[in-house]
């Protein structure tokens, strides 16, 4: 699955513009093991919060090439939203991978079983950690897309004196049910001096409410000296004393960059009209591509209209759309239907 470019010749044409990526499901599924052990050689990702990883979602190392199902995330509508609505439950999550396969199937750690047979698997810490993490991001996403102030005031905080400041306060549920705890933000905020909150002393878990934790980032600085990737001064002349709204979106873009910063790749695709894609490196990679494009107005990926003699690529209204619109539908259904007679058929 390294070379999506390769593999998508083989598994049909590309699925949205600009951007294609074809996963894998095992025929054999997926099944938790907690017997398993982690080879020390081979790629490793991510074990989520950084805890034991809680059980192995795995697959004989051989087996995943098994009756293998081949299909392309990008064209289901919301599957990033799917996977953030995916209980934190082992059975959950394995329905899940059995038809959407591993999150990131290149760097699923080798795993090795009490038989001497080798695995690849996923712990359990890493699939919740995303799936937190997705539902956040899109919590606060869908507050943006409502401009929810009373929602999001609290976990912007602004600073006048003595230089302008804004940063992020997010007290977030580590049960995932309210996912974000408006209210525990107003009593952390109570609870710490302008000052604090502005140089993120309030990361002190002793501020953070049973069941919690918090996360704070500097979002924009105007003071003299200060510049750093995350904390730029050009915001602040944009953004309106006290908005809550359009900080908030600034770092729900950053945080889709960052998720995707070296994960998707541009790639030159033989045999098709539109040469150029950029190809995700993994089911999760292609669930934040979608979010991506959530975010900047494609609530579905452009298709290629289905009209081989037409070329251009649409955003269907609905997922079974296939023509950009009638004229094109009706002109090719005439042709399949009014074949141009060829040289030596009786034609006239």
């Amino acid at each position: 699955m390294r070379d999506q470019a390769t593999y998508t010749i083989f598994h049909g044409p590309p699925d949205v513009a600009p951007f294609t990526y074809r996963a894998a499901v095992p025929g054999c599924g997926y099944e938790w093991r907690d017997d398993m052990v982690p080879s020390t050689a081979g790629p490793k990702t991510r074990d989520g919060d950084g805890g034991k990883p809680g059980g192995w979602l795995a697959c004989p190392f051989g087996a995943r090439y098994e009756g293998q199902r081949i299909y392309s995330p990008l064209v289901i509508p919301n599957l990033h939203r799917r996977f953030a609505r995916t209980k934190l439950t082992p059975e959950a999550i394995r329905r899940f991978a059995n038809q959407y396969g591993f999150l990131e199937m290149d760097e699923a750690r080798t795993l090795t079983c009490p038989d001497g047979g080798i695995w690849k698997g996923e712990p359990l810490a890493f699939w919740k950690g995303e799936i937190r993490g997705m539902r956040r991001l899109l919590a606060l996403a869908d507050a943006v897309e409502r401009r929810d102030e009373r929602l999001l005031a609290p976990f912007v905080c602004w600073q006048a004196q003595p230089w302008k400041r804004v940063c992020l306060l997010l007290v977030l549920d580590n049960t995932a049910d309210r996912v974000l705890l408006s209210d525990a933000a107003r009593l952390v905020r109570q609870q710490c001096s302008a000052e604090d909150l502005a140089r993120g002393f309030v990361l002190e878990q002793k501020h953070a409410p049973p069941d919690a934790s918090i996360f704070w980032r500097l979002l924009a600085d105007e003071r003299p000296g200060v510049l750093s990737k995350n904390a730029r001064p050009e915001p602040l002349r944009v953004w309106e004393y006290g908005d809550a709204v359009e900080p908030v979106r600034y770092f729900l873009y950053q945080e889709i960059n960052a998720q995707l910063r070296g994960k998707v790749s541009p790639g030159l695709l033989p045999f098709s009209e539109n040469p150029l894609q950029f190809f995700p490196n993994s089911l999760l990679s292609a669930l934040y591509t979608q979010f991506l494009l959530e975010l900047a107005g494609r609530t579905r990926p452009p298709i290629l209209c289905a009209n081989p003699h037409c070329g251009r690529h649409f955003e269907p209204t609905h997922g079974r759309q296939a023509f950009c619109d009638d004229k094109c539908r009706k002109a090719h259904h005439w042709r399949k239907n009014h074949p141009v007679p060829t040289r030596g058929s009786g034609g006239s």
